[in-house]
């Protein structure tokens, strides 16, 4: 019987695999791949735009994610206050 470590090992190995045949795939294409020298400006201008929305995307979402960090620092010590005013309170009362 095969075991859950041998099951997880062995799916990796096929997600690797099929990966690995997608990029060959690929890059068989590509080397094949010839732009003819009137496109290439408007390839760059393509690529160009490409390349500024992924930049703008990966911004925002290292934005967001800031934002989300900022806020559970701002609850975890808003949480800590309060957490100290209360153990204070019971040891006065405690004496």
């Amino acid at each position: 019987m095969e075991s859950s470590s041998q099951r997880s090992q062995a799916q990796t190995t096929s997600t690797r695999s099929a990966a690995g045949d997608t990029a060959a795939q690929v890059v068989g294409i590509l080397k094949e791949w010839q732009i003819p020298k009137e496109q290439l400006a408007d390839m760059v201008q393509a690529t160009q735009r490409s390349l500024d929305t992924v930049t703008h995307l990966t911004e925002y979402e290292d934005d967001k994610a800031n934002r989300i960090l900022t806020a559970m620092a701002f609850l975890s010590a808003l949480e800590q206050s309060y957490s100290q005013s209360f153990h204070r309170a019971i040891r006065s009362r405690c004496r």
